[in-house]
Order: structure tokens, then sequence, then C-alpha cells
């Protein structure tokens, strides 16, 4: 068992896509997701491949300072969050919770 943080620095998608490339599949028990709002699917779904049965993603934003609550708010980041809470609630290879700590931090744990 190795414990390392793994920094990246560059474009978010291209680095995760690394870090599946030279790691594999199933080889992280946490991840955790704080980038560009329009790219947390890409982030979220190369983050399962990278975890092992039990692991945990945790995304940040995911109330987006309650606009994601406001159907009138078509933001490009705020319907890619709103669309990624309706994305993770469905999802049935993870179990979920959302906490309202600060601007909410989604956990899921892949099954």
């Amino acid at each position: 068992m190795s414990l390392a943080v793994i920094p990246r620095i560059g474009n978010g998608q291209e680095e995760i896509d690394k870090v599946l490339e030279e790691e594999g599949p199933d080889s992280f028990d946490f991840v955790f997701i704080d980038a560009e709002k329009f790219g947390y699917d890409g982030f979220y779904e190369t983050s399962l491949k990278l975890l092992r049965v039990g692991g945990v993603v945790v995304l940040d934003n995911m109330l987006w300072a309650g606009r994601v609550a406001d159907p009138e708010n078509t933001e490009r980041a705020t319907v890619a969050v709103r669309d990624m809470n309706k994305k993770i609630f469905n999802d049935k290879r993870v179990s979920s919770t959302l906490l309202q700590i600060g601007d909410g931090v989604m956990l899921c744990r892949k099954l």
C-alpha cells in the first residue's frame, strides 16, 4: 500500500487521463475533483475508472452558491453542476450523498 498525492498542473482532463494510463484502472482509493465545472462529467467518469470498489470520489462546489436550485439560471457552469448532480443521483455505480458544507461537497462511493 502506498500513500501518495499526485499533483498535476495543466489541462484537467488530459492530466487525469495520463494518471489512468500511468497507474491503471482500480488503482486509487480516493479522488478529489475541484476543477472547471463543465469538465466535471469527464473527470467523474475517469475517476470511477481509477477507483477501486469501495473507493471514494469527492466533488467540490456541487451547490454552486445555490445557483443549481434556480431553473432560470442557464449559465454554462451552473448547468454543468446541475446536470452532474442529476447524473450522480441516478448513477447505479455509486452510493452518494450531498453534504451541505461550504459550497456543497458530493461524496460518491464506488459500488
